[in-house]
């Protein structure tokens, strides 16, 4: 009998030993603009699209993702130039999907809580439009949990003027309007080195004939370490292993 275990154990480990290991993705940055085939840029680099069209909406997107390892400055996906115009003369909606995963971890601590966050703005040249930004981080152990951040707006038109951040709203050129930076909570567990993905997806609502333009870095979305850290899921477990003798000794008095 002894020998038939030693031999099982033996085929097992062979069996785990021939697993190939998981081959980590080549990073790289994905543009997908409405239903458009996507079109995919090096990860942390710069990107470029100019006239696409979508069921008759005109989009031109540029801007960069930050992969950065410095403590003082957060991973990001930063579309410095979006403009959309709506050639059509009923309400259309477009999405614009900008995806990277190549992002690594740049918090000091072990298991550290994460958040996502997002802020846009812009400029509605015609028309009116309203918004849905979504930002989602997900890291990329099978097990880990994301941090995800949603905020939908009113509608904007040429006559709105951003106030919030400027008390002149006189001087606010028509049209212009600003979202302050939205925090998920801290979600996203990640250590150094951990590698993650950043999606950042923008919804778009635009009456007939509306042109919008999103510039000068106003759309970014960001993973921010909170300096924070859960348990390691090892202590946990271990600490448990402690308490099992005195519940089998419990047991044996009763």
């Amino acid at each position: 009998m002894k020998k038939l275990i030693t031999t099982a154990t033996f085929l097992s480990i062979a069996a785990l030993a021939a697993v190939p290991a998981a081959v980590q993705a080549t990073p790289e940055l994905t543009v997908t603009i409405g239903s458009n085939t996507p079109q995919t840029f090096t990860s942390g680099g710069s990107f470029s699209i100019q006239n696409a069209n979508s069921n008759g909406v005109t989009v031109s997107v540029e801007g960069a993702s930050g992969v950065s390892n410095s403590l003082t400055t957060n991973n990001n996906i930063n579309a410095n130039g979006i403009n959309i115009l709506n050639t059509t003369g009923s309400t259309q909606t477009l999405t614009v999907d900008i995806q990277d995963n190549g992002f690594t971890a740049n918090g000091p601590l072990n298991n550290e809580l994460y958040s996502a966050q997002e802020s846009f703005g812009g400029e509605i040249g015609a028309g009116s439009a309203s918004f849905v930004f979504t930002t989602t981080a997900t890291p990329d152990t099978a097990n880990g949990t994301s941090a995800q951040v949603v905020y939908s707006s009113g509608s904007y038109t040429t006559t709105t003027a951003e106030s919030n951040a400027n008390p002149y709203a006189s001087s606010t050129p028509a049209g212009t309007f600003a979202i302050p930076a939205q925090t998920s909570g801290n979600t996203l567990v990640l250590s150094p080195g951990n590698l993650f993905t950043i999606d950042s997806k923008m919804v778009v609502t635009l009456s007939a004939n509306a042109s919008v333009d999103l510039l000068n870095d106003n759309t970014i979305s960001s993973v921010v370490p909170s300096g924070t850290s859960t348990p390691e899921p090892a202590s946990a477990a271990l600490a448990m292993t402690g308490l099992l003798p005195m519940f089998f000794l419990r047991r044996r008095k009763a």
